[in-house]
């Protein structure tokens, strides 16, 4: 098997008209990886995710899945489970019809009886979904239909999750079992492809981050690797009793400061991510005769790295 779960080479879309809807030059995700997709517009990592699983066909470019190209990747399929955007459900079945009728296509193999209703019960267990596995889908909610929608790609346990905003629109505690699901999987292995449109839900979940623009891969890599691109800074706030300004001249030699401002009892530092040691900024403090109440350190988070990368605010 190969290595990498997905592979994509050369990939251009193009919308009627002939003008680029999303365009990626190359593209690797290795097996094991948790890879999260941020953008200001969620169409082009929707896109892209669409022809990932093959349900949008490019224009140009090869989309490999564990080594299979698509689209005839069929043998592949049961390696792969898919949370699609919206749907993917039969309204009239109910959540163990729904969840029985993906294991039957996605599974591997043909499963005994037994074998199908441990694997279902495994999944209801996880997601709570209990109380309505003999209702039809189109009579529960929402927060249930979407664990639905994320039981119905786990239950064949594949290796590959890809997952358009896998949390939709749910409650609290539905939010909860889905992320706690999600990480389940991961931990266990597997490999998965996610959007969001929330930066806190990629930077919480994500080892790896790629930022897209409204059609392309901008920038790829950990949140820490993608705060040094974007030469990020964190701010550290130290609190003392008062005559903070004192503090300005001491601090400014420290490595990775970049600037600093004080105020009468606060002084504002500006400083590279990580380079500023706390137990160092506490000695010079002191070494300056004045009384520490306190500090805080304000890293900087997705959203702005993607402002300074991209050069606006998502969503």
């Amino acid at each position: 098997m190969d290595v990498h779960a997905v592979t994509v080479r050369d990939l251009l879309v193009l919308d009627r008209s002939g003008h680029t809807r999303l365009q990626v030059a190359s593209f690797t995700l290795p097996h094991g990886e948790v890879c999260g997709v941020y953008g200001a517009s969620e169409a082009a990592g929707t896109l892209f995710l669409n022809c990932v699983t093959g349900f949008h066909r490019p224009q140009r470019g090869t989309i490999s899945i564990y080594g299979q190209r698509l689209p005839g990747a069929g043998s592949r399929r049961f390696l792969v489970g898919i949370v699609p955007p919206e749907g993917g459900l039969f309204r009239d079945f109910t959540a163990r019809e729904n969840l029985d009728l993906a294991l039957r296509f996605f599974g591997s193999k043909r499963y005994s009886r037994y074998d199908r209703a441990q694997k279902i019960q495994r999944i209801v267990a996880m997601l709570e979904l209990e109380p309505w596995l003999e209702t039809p889908v189109r009579d529960v909610s929402d927060a249930v239909r979407q664990r639905i929608r994320l039981g119905c790609a786990l239950v064949h346990e594949p290796q590959l999750l890809v997952a358009h905003n896998p949390w939709g629109r749910v409650d609290a505690e539905s939010r909860e079992l889905i992320e706690r699901t999600i990480r389940d999987h991961a931990n266990r292995g597997n490999t998965l492809l996610f959007t969001a449109p929330r930066a806190e839900d990629v930077q919480a979940l994500a080892s790896e981050i790629c930022l897209f623009n409204e059609t392309s891969l901008v920038a790829r890599g950990t949140l820490e690797h993608l705060q040094q691109y974007a030469e990020a800074q964190e701010t550290i706030l130290v609190t003392v009793q008062n005559q903070a300004a004192r503090l300005l001249e001491p601090v400014s030699s420290l490595p990775g400061v970049i600037q600093s401002s004080a105020t009468d009892s606060v002084v504002t530092i500006q400083a590279k991510p990580g380079f500023v040691r706390l137990t160092r900024l506490a000695e010079r403090v002191q070494a300056s005769g004045l009384e520490l109440l306190g500090m805080e350190v304000r890293r900087p988070g997705l959203a702005d790295v993607y402002a300074i990368v991209v050069g606006t605010g998502a969503e």
